[in-house]
Order: C-alpha cells, then sequence, then structure tokens
C-alpha cells in the first residue's frame, strides 16, 4: 500500500518537472502539458486521495442504486460486507414538538452477517418502514503500508414508517469502514462496519407541509432565476415577481395566485438582477432591472391607478462597457433619504479558463460599482471615492445597506464567492472597509447572508452561507497539498467552512460560537430564510442545497480542490480554457459522467430556544432533493406562520421548479407582524423594528439583497412564543426618527408607515 505522503523522490521530480516548464512555453492549444501534470501529481503528491476515491466507489454505486428505488432500502439490503455491528439505542432527549433523540447504548454491540442485516431489514420493511432519502459523504481515508485501508463515511437515512403508527426518522452519524482486499480494477467492499456515532430523530408523520410544485420551466429555460416578493398593490398580501418571465402573481388569499404581466413595455435582453424600491421617494415603487451585456440600468414605476407597470422603461443609469449584473441592493447611505445603488457583477467560474485567483480571497471579477442617486430618479458612479474600489473584483452573491453598529449611518455588507464576508463602514457618507474590526473570521464560499436575533437579546446576528467540503476536509485530515502553495493548504479549511454564524452585539460587532458549529456544515448551501416558522421567539434556520446533480453521486469535487485551485501560475488562460472545456465541469458534470455535490437535502434548523439548532428538515417534510437556489420565506396567507418560497433547479432537464410550502404547524406561539409602507420624502430601506416583550427584547431589519437571486418583501414577523403582551414596538426609521406603539395588540399584522 502506498505511505501516507508523497516520497521525497516523487517531490523532487515535481519541482524539476515545474522548473522545465516554466523555462519552455507551450503552445496556447497545448493541453498535453496540463493532463501530464495531473497525471504525475495523481501518482506522487494525490496518490492517497486517488486510492481513496477508488475505495469509495462502493457507496458511489451503493448511493446510486438506492435513488433508483422508491423504497431505497430494497437496495441497501444488497450492499456486500463481511461484518457489520449494530449498536442497541436508548433515548437521550426530548426536543419541542414531539422530536425524540436516540443515541447507541454504551457497551451493547450486536455482530451482523450481510445475511442477519438483510433478515433485519426485510423485518422492518414488512411492518412498513421505508428509506426515503439518503446521504454518504466519503469523511476520511487511511492507508498505510502493510495495513489494510480504513475509512469514516457520514451517512443520513430519512425513514417513514410503520404502517400502524406512522413516524418520520431521522438516522444520521459516521461509520467506520474496514476495507477488503481486491486487485486494483475491481470495487472494493468493506470488511467490517462499525458505527463509530449516531442519532435517531423522530417525530410523528406531519409534515410542516405537504411539498407543492407550484410552477415548472420547459426544459433548458431558466424563467424563475429571479424572485421578488412585494405586496405592489397594498391590499394586505405579498405577490410575487418573476422577472426572467415578465410575470407577477398577484396574491389573491388562500394561496391562489393570479398570473399577470410585470412590466407592459418589457425590454429586450435577458434580467440578470432586479428589485423594488422608492427611489426618489414619491411613494411609488420602482421596478429596476439589470439585463445580460446591456450597460444601461432601467426602471419602471408602478401606477397605482392601474396596479401595474405599464408605463415605458427609462435609463436610470449608464455604464461605459456593457454589463454582466449579478447582484442588485438599494440604501441610502449619503444620509438624504434618496437610496444608493450597489451593483455586483458575475464572473463564472471557469469562464475563458480562468480561475478565481486566490480561490480563497479572490478580487479578480468584473468590477463592482456604488451608484448615488442624484434624486431625479439618475445616478452616478462614485466607486473610487468609496471603499467599494478595493474590492470591486468580488463575485458578489448579497449585499445590504445596513446600521450596523446603530450611529444613524447605513452601512454595505457583501458576501462573495471565492471569499467571504466584506463590511464597509459608513464614515460621514463614505464607505471605509472595517471588515476586520466587524468579523472574527471572514472567510468562506460566500452564497447569501441573513440577518436575525437568533438568540434573542436584543442584538442583530448575521448568518453568511456558504459552502462546506467533505472533500477538503477529507485532504487536511489526510495532510495533502503542494508546498508551492503554502497559503492555499492554509486556507483551505477556513474557505471551505461552511456557514458561519455570527452573533452580534450592541456596537455591530460579529463572532462565532460553538452554536455556531451547529449550522456550519449543509453542503454547497445557496439561499436562506432566518425566520420564526414556528413562532417560539426564536428565529430558525432555513437553507437550500445542492449544486449540480446528474444521474450519478461521483463528484467534481476532488478534481477543483486537488488541481484546479492550483492552475494559475502554470499554465496560459488559453490552455486551460481548452483543457476545461475537453476536461472540466462543462464536459465532465455537462456530460453527465458525474455531479458536483450531488443529491444533498435541504436543511431546516429548528432554534432550541438560543442554546443551539438542530437539523430536522426531513421531519417537516422539507428535505427536498433537488438542487436549490433562492428562498423566501414569507407568511402568503396572512394566518401569522410563515411559509416558504423555494426555487429549484433540475440539473439534468436544464428547467426550473417553484415549491411553496404551506405552512400548517399546529401548537405555534403568538405573533406579531408589521408591514413597512412607504411614504413621501422618507425612506423605508434600512428601518429597524423592535420588540419589548415582559423579559426579553428582540429586533429585526428591513433591508435589501439578504437573498440569493431575490427579494423579500417590506414585513417583518415576529414570534411571540407563550408571550400574550409586547409592552412596546419601536419602529427605529433610516432618518433617526422613531414611531413608538405601546402595548399592540399580537396576532395580527400592524400596516404603518412615517407619518404615525
Amino acid at each position: 500500500m502506498p505511505q501516507s505522503t508523497p516520497s521525497p523522490l516523487h517531490r523532487v521530480t515535481i519541482i524539476l518537472w515545474f522548473v522545465l516548464f516554466t523555462i519552455a512555453p507551450l503552445n496556447a492549444s497545448d493541453i498535453d502539458a496540463i493532463i501530464d501534470q495531473r497525471q504525475a501529481l495523481d501518482g506522487s503528491i494525490w496518490e492517497q486521495e486517488k486510492l481513496a476515491q477508488r475505495y469509495e466507489t462502493a457507496f458511489i454505486n451503493l448511493w446510486d442504486e438506492m435513488r433508483r428505488h422508491e423504497d431505497q432500502s430494497v437496495a441497501l439490503i444488497q450492499f456486500p460486507f463481511d461484518r457489520f455491528e449494530l449498536p442497541s439505542f436508548t433515548h437521550a432527549q426530548s426536543y419541542q414538538d414531539g422530536i425524540e433523540s436516540f443515541v447507541p447504548a454504551s457497551d451493547t454491540v450486536k455482530p451482523l452477517s450481510q445475511s442477519d442485516f438483510r433478515q433485519l431489514v426485510e423485518t422492518y420493511q414488512r411492518q412498513g418502514f421505508r428509506i426515503e432519502q439518503s446521504e454518504w459523504h466519503h469523511a476520511s481515508f487511511n492507508a498505510q503500508e502493510n495495513e489494510a485501508p480504513t475509512s469514516t463515511f457520514t451517512f443520513a437515512l430519512h425513514v417513514s414508517g410503520p404502517n400502524s403508527n406512522p413516524q418520520r426518522y431521522i438516522l444520521k452519524g459516521t461509520l467506520a469502514i474496514a476495507w477488503q482486499d481486491a486487485p486494483e480494477n475491481e470495487i472494493s467492499y468493506p470488511n467490517s462496519i462499525r458505527i463509530q456515532k449516531m442519532e435517531i430523530l423522530t417525530r410523528n408523520n406531519t409534515p410542516i407541509s405537504k411539498p407543492t410544485k407550484w410552477l415548472e420551466s420547459k426544459p433548458n429555460t431558466t424563467p424563475y432565476g429571479i424572485v421578488l416578493v412585494e405586496d405592489l398593490n397594498q391590499d394586505g398580501l405579498p405577490d410575487i415577481a418573476f422577472p426572467r418571465k415578465n410575470a407577477l402573481y398577484l396574491n389573491k388569499g388562500n394561496f391562489q395566485f393570479q398570473e399577470t404581466q410585470l412590466a407592459k413595455f418589457m425590454i429586450r435582453g435577458l434580467p440578470t438582477a432586479a428589485f423594488f424600491a422608492d427611489l426618489n421617494l414619491d411613494g411609488k415603487i420602482e421596478y429596476v432591472l439589470s439585463t445580460a451585456d446591456a450597460p444601461y440600468l432601467f426602471a419602471y414605476t408602478f401606477n397605482k391607478a392601474t396596479n401595474s407597470f405599464d408605463g415605458k422603461p427609462f435609463g436610470i443609469w449608464k455604464s461605459d462597457t456593457p454589463l454582466k449584473t449579478g447582484l442588485l441592493a438599494a440604501g441610502d447611505i449619503t444620509g438624504d433619504g434618496y437610496p444608493e445603488i450597489y451593483l455586483g457583477q458575475s464572473a463564472p467560474i471557469y469562464e475563458n479558463g480562468k480561475i478565481p485567483t486566490p480561490y480563497f480571497d479572490a478580487n479578480d471579477g468584473r468590477p463592482a460599482f456604488l451608484l448615488k442617486n442624484n434624486r431625479n430618479l439618475l445616478f452616478e458612479d462614485i466607486t473610487e471615492k468609496s471603499s467599494i474600489a478595493q474590492k470591486r473584483g468580488r463575485r458578489a452573491f448579497t449585499a445590504s445597506f445596513q446600521d450596523l453598529n446603530h450611529d444613524q449611518r447605513i452601512d454595505l455588507l457583501v458576501t462573495s464567492d471565492f471569499s467571504g464576508v466584506d463590511v464597509h463602514e459608513n464614515q460621514n457618507g463614505a464607505l471605509i472597509d472595517k471588515t476586520s474590526e466587524y468579523l472574527d473570521d471572514r472567510s468562506l464560499f460566500g452564497m447569501s447572508h441573513a440577518f436575525a436575533d437568533f438568540d434573542r437579546d436584543g442584538a442583530t446576528d448575521l448568518l453568511a452561507v456558504g459552502m462546506s467540503s467533505t472533500t477538503a476536509r477529507r485532504l487536511e485530515q489526510m495532510g495533502l497539498g503542494r508546498d508551492e502553495f503554502p497559503e492555499h493548504q492554509k486556507m483551505r479549511m477556513r474557505i471551505a467552512k461552511g456557514n458561519r454564524l455570527y452573533y452580534g452585539d450592541p456596537k455591530g460587532h460579529l463572532a462565532q460560537r460553538e452554536t455556531s458549529e451547529n449550522v456550519a456544515r449543509s453542503g454547497w448551501s445557496w439561499g436562506s430564510s432566518s425566520k420564526d416558522f414556528n413562532n417560539d421567539s426564536y428565529p430558525d434556520i432555513f437553507i437550500a442545497n445542492g449544486y449540480l446533480s446528474k444521474s450519478t453521486a461521483r463528484d467534481y469535487c476532488t478534481n477543483f480542490w486537488t488541481h484546479d485551485i492550483y492552475s494559475e501560475s502554470a499554465f496560459s488562460s488559453e490552455q486551460l480554457d481548452s483543457f476545461y472545456t475537453q476536461f472540466g465541469p462543462e464536459a465532465l458534470v455537462g456530460g453527465n459522467q458525474m455531479g458536483w455535490n450531488p443529491f444533498e437535502k435541504d436543511h431546516f434548523y429548528l432554534n432550541l430556544e438560543g442554546k443551539g439548532f438542530l437539523n430536522v428538515a426531513y421531519l417537516y417534510g422539507l428535505s427536498h432533493g433537488g438542487d436549490g437556489r433562492a428562498v423566501i420565506g414569507e407568511d402568503f396567507d396572512r394566518d401569522g406562520r410563515v411559509d416558504l418560497l423555494l426555487i429549484e433547479l433540475d440539473s439534468i432537464q436544464s428547467l426550473e421548479r417553484v415549491h411553496l410550502y404551506h405552512n400548517q404547524l399546529k401548537n405555534t406561539g403568538n405573533w406579531i407582524g408589521v408591514t413597512l409602507r412607504p411614504t413621501p420624502g422618507k425612506p423605508i430601506l434600512g428601518t429597524r423594528v423592535v420588540i419589548e416583550c415582559p423579559d426579553y427584547t428582540s429586533e429585526r431589519l428591513y433591508t435589501h439583497g439578504e437573498v440569493f437571486s431575490g427579494q423579500n418583501a417590506s414585513n417583518l414577523n415576529f414570534g411571540l412564543g407563550s408571550n400574550v403582551t409586547i409592552n412596546q414596538l419601536r419602529i427605529h426609521w433610516p432618518d433617526g426618527e422613531t414611531t413608538s406603539i405601546k402595548s399592540p395588540t399580537i396576532n395580527q399584522y400592524l400596516t404603518v408607515d412615517q407619518t404615525q
């Protein structure tokens, strides 16, 4: 068996190879050198990882076969092994809403043969148990000379049954695998399987909502990729807009929506980013959008007489070059009430052979812009007058203007892929980079963020959502990496951390705690929502997961971590573009030979009264297995219970689905909602609402940009739990004024504007 680390001879060989290569320039179209380099590295530095991939084939095939069955246990009982050590289980803990936890009892293990295991599972099958979903991830691998290789796999099984008393079960944990010997060209199977760690969660079979596929696009179309939610006609019911389809779905109540045209005179081109906001403070909503490769930002004004955007579009800003806008957000930084605009451009990975460099702090994308509102529905570029100029090459996915430190000035927080979170503090109307003063660690593959007071201490917290990587953790465990890139290894686990939950203090500083680890690893995550879905007064977290799910669980991720992130210095962009076209994700994933972080289930983290979080998505019917993208948490039927809108990408058919989850949880707590209405001459973006209850104080923010590829409505929901009294509700408007409402009636929505 190979050594755990490459031999000195291998390292010398690779170093000499690089020296010779850099001396002799290569033809731009020559990809043979790239192939040769990767093969040489696979045989030396990455030898252990290549071996890990060979051994994990048994579980890749198992997972692929299980997904072909409605009851996945049909495939599980066919999986070959010699010995399985099954513990007995004991009750560990009771959680809210009837959730029970069970863990292995100490020193009680029953060895099972493959035949014994099959008989046991078949017994459960006859009782009506069935495995509906599963996940398997290769967490660690060890192969020492003269010893059988070993691995650990994390797993999750989602089980329903029995027929006599339907329940839902989550079985999750870690398996220790000792591998059998097998010829190199054959699949190796486990000799023994031992449960290293495990927990069983169970709850009655009453989901939060039956999955509702509301809309589905035609193959090879993406009409639902952007979603905006707002009560445009001010009838009290949030409406839903899809700019790419040019469709507005007017909410008629009881989850009935009427489709109509969003803009009467739609401009040409595919919308890439959009938002609703009152740009000139006349009390009317503007619909702002950017389209692919156009140099303009366009806007429409909502016509209250016709309840539509029936006027012609008008330009509000023009760039010197075509735009590839991926993000738009608005908020006032000058203090005059008129919202500025942050415009972030997209720069897809592998475009023209380019990998974001360095992969852990990339600032080499298309330039972002900070646009000043000149009050006449026209904007000017003031990027170079702010700290945005130094970080304008970020691949930003979300951005929010918000007063983070409560100094009555609107700051800017930006979350970016291949980098993390940046904080630009507003100092007398100028944005200054103060990231290190606000955050204890900013690094992540940032996809979205959300604000909420998760621990109910009166200070706003921040959830930054990113990508956690099993492959990166496995490489870290094996100690593998290229010596000539020490920073790549140093930053690997920081950038691949996953999600970061920062708890806030009154001054706006944000730091992670032990409970932040509860929500760190949800997979390749995208959109999120931080609403209180059971109204117990502690906000919960829903996260959409999965990147590209094709027909197999074989993952491109190892190619990315062993080769792609190191490619920037050795080859030209022309060579890399040619190579990736033939052997990169477009070819391998697009060609359905593998996926990329495939089949990851959505997560629903139940807030355990501020003491931590528990992923109970399957128990509540929310563990959707498609490739999730945008998420909106909104009370669409105004019954006080927050519902969910989820955009899903079908990566095989290249189409989109829109799912609506109607929250029908029983025994939820009391609540209150606040609907903000624009007042002529007064802004609402950046409004902070505070509730003072007898035993706690909490707050919510209204901001743009925290939704991945979308926008929340100007409604703020508070769960109250068993509280029947709110001493005072305070609305802190962006201009410094405060509206106070003493002892408001609960279990209703308050509609407020700044005239009150």
